[in-house]
């Protein structure tokens, strides 16, 4: 009896032939019932297997819609050095974009580009500017302000102006000296932060403020940590990092337009604050 079990069990396994389980006194229909028995399970677990695959992929393999190719983009600051490459950047990729300014403005006509003249401070302006938008970048900076709080301001209004218009996508730009709430200071910044706080407190302080309302917003924000920008060297080496770089180095310009405008379908950096680095 013994024997004969382990010959139905390695028949099943299909270690024996049909013949060899007559030979060893098992019933070979037992083991074409089993193949078949087999068979419609392995259809249904390939069928579960594709069918959790797929509700897997629609529920977090797909971007938001928001992050599509195409998208309506609003710039603000788009008159400024970086958000005039990145307006340029955004149109030359298909996008639609609201340029919104303040001054003069020297972008030739496009039919993907709409001028919008406003002022960061007025709320109904830029509730505004974000109707219909899909995502906002601002390039805003308090560099040769009055008040030096461009940046802080800007946000106390696009925020709730997101919110209103269910706008998740952030992406904005500071300084490479400005810090998160929970990080940090590095040896290198307890030397070269005091002077910066000396030489330009106000836009530190500003940089900082402008985070720690990103950070309490709710949205899919990044924020790109610049050190000091020039037009030097090849634009398209760079790369993004979470630890600051050397405070002597610096990076092209358009590259942090390239950097800021690859954040539109790069989720890596949400909620996040990377440092830009020169190749």
């Amino acid at each position: 009896m013994k024997f004969a079990c382990v010959g139905v069990a390695k028949a099943r396994a299909g270690v024996y032939s049909e013949h060899a389980c007559r030979e060893k006194g098992c019933n070979p229909l037992s083991r074409r019932v089993y193949h078949q028995k087999t068979s419609h399970r392995m259809r249904f677990l390939i069928c579960l297997l594709k069918v959790t695959t797929w509700l897997v992929f629609i529920t977090y393999g797909r971007k938001p819609s928001c992050y599509n190719k195409t998208m309506k983009i609003v710039v603000f600051g788009a008159n400024g050095k970086v958000g005039s490459m990145v307006t340029e950047q955004l149109l030359s990729e298909e996008h639609q974009v609201v340029a919104f300014v303040r001054g003069q403005q020297n972008f030739l006509e496009h039919s993907n580009l709409t001028i919008l003249k406003g002022d960061i401070y007025n709320t109904d302006a830029v509730n505004a500017a974000l109707v219909g938008a899909d995502a906002v970048i601002s390039c805003l900076g308090s560099w040769g302000t009055k008040n030096k709080d461009i940046l802080t301001t800007g946000m106390k209004n696009i925020i709730p102006a997101m919110q209103k218009n269910n706008i998740k996508r952030l992406i904005t730009l500071t300084g490479g000296d400005a810090l998160l709430s929970d990080e940090k200071k590095t040896i290198i910044q307890v030397f070269t932060r005091p002077i910066f706080k000396l030489t330009a407190g106000k836009i530190l302080k500003d940089g900082e403020n402008h985070l720690a309302l990103l950070e309490n917003s709710g949205l899919d924000w990044t924020t790109i940590r610049s050190p000091v920008m020039n037009e030097f060297g090849n634009p398209k080496k760079f790369q993004l990092k979470n630890t600051p770089p050397n405070p002597l180095r610096t990076v092209h310009r358009q590259s942090v337009a390239l950097a800021i405008v690859n954040q539109l379908e790069d989720e890596a950096f949400i909620k996040k604050s990377p440092f830009i680095y020169r190749k």
